[in-house]
């Protein structure tokens, strides 16, 4: 059972996690989302050096899912990147666009009594992956959304005010209407 195998020790102010008995980082006592995102970063870094990891980028951008993406139609995205996955070489853009689906299928999320962590768990593990295979700079726009849907408002905000000033998540989250 892989949950057996993750010890968490509280030591010097810091929770030092270990997998498997391989310590895979520290994060704060409280950590914020910046935290939690960059020690999956430097996780799943490690993970794609030790296993040779190699996702291609194939150069496609997939116009029909982005366009999904773009009417807010997270889940027909999703399902339609599932098909491409199980079908086609898997590639970088492919897993770019399902860590987008995720994230705004998190986004849009309304749960109350927290059933969706795995939803949220899922989003934030492919985009911590996503950073780790190169593309943390074009990212900006899913931290915020992702940052925001698991509760971190603030540096949701910080995020928000660093988009276009004609981004509507930026309005939305500015409350600049």
């Amino acid at each position: 059972n892989d949950r057996l195998d993750v010890q968490t020790e509280f030591t010097e102010g810091r929770w030092v996690i270990r997998y498997r008995g391989q310590e895979t980082g520290s994060l704060p006592e409280f950590p914020d989302f910046p935290d939690l995102l960059e020690f999956l970063t430097n996780w799943a870094g490690k993970l794609i050096v030790l296993h040779r990891f190699d996702l291609p980028s194939n150069g496609r951008t997939y116009p029909e899912i982005t366009q999904d993406l773009d009417q807010g139609d997270g889940l027909g995205a999703a399902r339609a990147v599932s098909e491409l996955w199980r079908k086609e070489p898997r590639n970088r853009e492919l897993l770019h666009l399902g860590m987008r689906c995720l994230v705004m299928m998190a986004f849009e999320m309304f749960d109350e009594v927290e059933a969706a962590d795995i939803l949220y768990a899922r989003a934030l593990a492919l985009l911590a992956l996503d950073r780790a295979l190169g593309d943390a700079p074009h990212l900006v726009r899913e931290e915020c959304r992702l940052a925001e849907a698991m509760g971190y408002h603030s540096h949701a905000l910080r995020l928000a005010d660093r988009l276009p000033s004609d981004d509507p998540l930026r309005h939305f989250l500015l409350r600049e209407d």
